[in-house]
């Protein structure tokens, strides 16, 4: 005898529908809020959704009216109405822990271990929902201008976390937004970079340098200028390198990896039309073919890229379209991108960053200044970044971008870079922050503070995966260990991994000099300033140029003349007058900072005698003034 049985397949469950309301239980420290959109409820992953737990059916629910309560273990979600986020309050506890409001709030930095919310709304908006094959070109033919990405389906879209703990919250939200992901291992060597137009030769010699003074190097950062125009564009400066597959052969040969810089400005009219997409994979996958090894994606300011829709900026658009290009081009490797961290601009933290964009490592703070206030902050930022955004590669700009460092400030910059998640000297046109161009003892100190980082990469290595899987970040604020402790929440220290505490010292050792005041300084004409004579070579020759009265010296021509008609280069000046009345009679100490020679007397005195080639040097010399 034969029996045929059939039975339709239990659905899946999906939430508690009230109106317009959706609620989903996602585990008891996990609420999500959702408002129908125009294409009704979501159970896509989204762009900043990308694992999201299997809702879970509620102990029992309630009904009075209009109202609604739906129970499980300490929640309480009561919604009245349902036609509105605002209709929707989270209890926990039989406590108040969350009231919905008609707009979405903005992210808020995460809680610190010791100040634990009792909820924390973080919403899914803009909500997109990605394409298969991610921010490259369609593998497909796919209908509109939106490449297979689907932007249709927009709505208020809000989970509530309900945190027992830091580190609970924290598995939790990194398990729905995506871990950060592992760099490779190169990444944590030591990298040189400067804004300068390299020719393949110089570039090569560079790496040289850094071989014979024995002072590690895996990364070579060859900037902007290695293209047409040194701005935008894929097509390569064959004057500076006119076989470029050659010369990175020959870097690869020497062990060293090699980062291109992209100042990526758009060619359609929207982020996603075909067009962009397909434009900026063939220009980047190009230079990835011929062996460049990361992307340094510099967002611009005033020409940048389109956000694929208002609330997704442009520096995290940027960092996923980067990655998922090289992820493309290159499967076999692990993707590395260098970005501009939201919410921090030139050094300075001004806002919280969109919640996907901790996946895309590696970060930098933009352009600093090289001084002990800009190292501070450095410091401060990136400590405070892994534990209140789970972003856990911030780095700077070593020595910083700006200016001409004293030896001091350079060589605190290297040794706090050493003992940070990046190693990573830059600086603008015209000036270096090669170690060998401070003299010594900063050279000593770049040598030592890099082998140091060098001997500790299994440390940094064992904490990037650690970061990758449960989000502790490489340097741990020490509240994380110790959260109830006086002044554990304090940034300017913390923990590298498990046990290597470090406490970077970010002030002078000796005062800082300050230019001579404007009322010290005197003429033979009676005024103040000193006389200044400008000639147009290097030996103070023949007549001077120029004749003028200086109010100080205090100088930073950059790459330009010192006056116009004087030549950019290969000039010498001569002041003279008198300083003084001083307030205190005692010994005074004179300080020049100088690109290149100097010679300073006192009283007929001469107490700094450097008249030579050298790059920007600090010279001291004293004399007893009554």
């Amino acid at each position: 005898m034969l029996f045929r049985v059939e039975s339709k397949p239990r659905e899946p469950y999906v939430g508690e529908v009230i109106g317009n309301i959706r609620v989903q239980i996602l585990s008891p420290t996990l609420v999500r809020i959702e408002l129908k959109g125009p294409r009704g409820f979501e159970d896509r992953n989204t762009f900043t959704v990308q694992k999201r737990p299997r809702p879970i059916a509620p102990e029992k629910t309630e009904v009075d009216g209009h109202l609604h309560r739906i129970f499980y273990g300490s929640i309480e979600v009561a919604v009245n109405g349902g036609q509105s986020i605002a209709d929707v309050i989270v209890y926990r506890d039989g406590k108040l822990a969350f009231k919905g409001t008609a707009k979405p709030q903005q992210l808020a930095f995460f809680p610190s271990p010791g100040h634990i919310p009792k909820s924390l709304p973080v919403y899914d908006a803009p909500r997109i929902i990605p394409s298969k094959w991610g921010a490259v070109p369609a593998k497909s033919k796919v209908k509109g201008e939106t490449s297979g990405w689907d932007l249709s389906n927009q709505s208020t879209d809000v989970y509530v976390f309900l945190p027992d703990n830091y580190s609970q919250f924290r598995k939790e939200f990194l398990s729905l937004t995506g871990p950060t992901e592992l760099p490779p291992l190169y990444s944590f060597g030591f990298w040189h970079s400067r804004y300068h137009p390299y020719s393949d030769k110089e570039a090569l010699d560079v790496i040289d340098t850094y071989r014979k003074k024995d002072i590690p190097l895996d990364v070579f950062v060859v900037d902007t200028d290695w293209r047409v125009g040194a701005s935008h564009g894929y097509a390569t400066n064959a004057k500076l390198f006119p076989d470029m597959p050659g010369f990175i052969a020959k870097a690869h040969a020497k062990n060293v990896r090699l980062m291109y810089n992209d100042h990526p400005e758009p060619v359609g009219k929207t982020a996603l039309e075909p067009k962009e997409l397909a434009y900026r994979y063939e220009g980047l996958s190009s230079l990835l073919n011929m062996g460049v090894d990361v992307w340094w994606y510099d967002r611009n300011w005033s020409t940048h890229l389109h956000e694929p829709a208002p609330g997704l900026p442009k520096e995290v658009w940027g960092a996923a379209m980067f990655h998922d290009i090289t992820q493309t081009a290159r499967p076999n490797q692990r993707p590395l991108i260098m970005s501009n961290v939201p919410g921090i601009d030139n050094g300075l933290r001004n806002s919280v960053p969109h919640a996907a964009a901790h996946r895309y490592p590696v970060w930098w703070t933009g352009d600093t200044t090289g001084s002990f206030q800009y190292l501070e902050n450095g410091i401060v930022n990136a400590v405070n970044s892994g534990a209140d955004t789970f972003i856990p590669y911030l780095s700077e700009d070593l020595g910083g971008h700006f200016g001409n460092p004293l030896r001091e400030v350079y060589s605190r910059f290297v040794q706090y870079g050493s003992l940070s998640p990046l190693a990573r000297l830059h600086c603008t046109a015209g000036e270096t922050r090669d170690p060998w161009a401070f003299g010594e003892p900063a050279e000593s100190i770049v040598r030592d503070y890099v082998k140091l980082r060098y001997r500790l990469l299994p440390t940094f290595y064992a904490a990037a995966r650690e970061n990758y899987e449960n989000g502790t970040p490489l340097l741990r604020r020490c509240d994380l260990d110790w959260p109830g402790m006086d002044g554990a929440s304090a940034a300017d220290q913390y923990l590298l991994g498990d046990d290597i505490l470090v406490a970077p010292i970010f002030t002078s050792v000796d005062p800082e000099p300050t230019a001579i005041p404007v009322e010290l300084l005197h003429n033979s004409s009676g005024g103040t300033g000193l006389k200044g004579e400008y000639f147009p070579n290097v030996d103070l020759k023949g007549a001077p140029q120029l004749v003028r009265m200086d109010p100080q010296i205090d100088f930073n021509w950059k790459v330009g003349p010192p006056a116009p008609g004087m030549p950019d280069e290969n000039f010498s000046i001569r002041w003279t007058g008198k300083v003084g009345p001083v307030p205190v009679s005692g010994s005074y100490e004179f300080v020049t900072v100088t690109d290149d020679g100097v010679r300073l007397w006192v009283d007929g005195k001469m107490i700094i005698d450097k008249f030579q080639n050298m790059d920007h040097w600090q010279n001291r010399g004293s004399i007893d003034l009554e």
